[in-house]
């Protein structure tokens, strides 16, 4: 259970970085790094919540509804945080979506290696 929390709190972190990151790039007026924090935090949250409901019933399109919805909630709390327009609220999301993958796959696969090689049990 330790082993889940850490992966989980370092991806959530990675996700941080990534949406602060997009949202520089994306010409925020004002970007802070925790308050990315909780617009990551909630959205990510209630995306895995959704997936864990909707798995049952639909299976493999769970992932497909996970993913949109937490580009559709990152974008509306991007926007009632920051408090700017959808287009550059959107364009952060995706962006810190494909930084936060572009970051994080390799970070997990490192780490699954290294507990494989160093036979760790969970």
């Amino acid at each position: 259970m330790l082993y889940n929390f850490i992966v989980a709190f370092s991806f959530l972190l990675i996700a941080t970085f990534s949406y602060w990151y997009s949202s520089k790039l994306a010409n925020y007026q004002k970007t802070s790094f925790f308050m990315s924090f909780f617009v990551v935090l909630i959205p990510y949250t209630l995306s895995g919540g959704l997936k864990l409901l909707t798995e049952k019933f639909i299976s493999h399109y769970s992932l497909l509804v996970m993913f949109l919805a937490l580009i559709i909630l990152q974008t509306y709390f991007g926007k009632l945080i920051f408090k700017e327009d959808l287009k550059k609220t959107l364009i952060a999301s995706l962006l810190g979506l494909i930084v936060t993958v572009i970051i994080g796959l390799p970070i997990l696969v490192l780490s699954g290696i290294a507990i494989t090689y160093l036979n760790l049990k969970q």
